[in-house]
């Protein structure tokens, strides 16, 4: 699960609302541990972490308004996303 915003604290609230209202819990004291959550750059700097770590695929789930579930317009930074974590992650991929 991902959370992007300009502010990491509004980010991870978002993402604490998001899957607090999907599984009907305070996340607040868990999202840190089962979501990336912050900045673009702190988000592709967590989502490295999982490929350096040998993660070789990843399922991004966007934290976003439940009203546009599904709907990608709803998560205009996923492409920016994408690329710095491709670009990232094949500087060390070869070794």
């Amino acid at each position: 699960m991902v959370s992007v915003a300009m502010d990491g604290a509004e980010a991870r609230a978002r993402a604490a609302d998001f899957l607090g209202a999907t599984y009907s819990q305070d996340f607040n004291p868990l999202v840190d541990r089962v979501a990336v959550a912050g900045t673009l750059e702190r988000v592709v700097e967590g989502l490295v972490d999982f490929v350096r770590a040998g993660a070789r695929h990843l399922v991004l789930l966007p934290c976003h308004d439940r009203a546009q579930k599904g709907a990608l317009e709803g998560v205009p930074w996923l492409p920016e996303l994408l690329a710095g974590v491709r670009s990232e992650a094949s500087s060390f991929r070869g070794s």
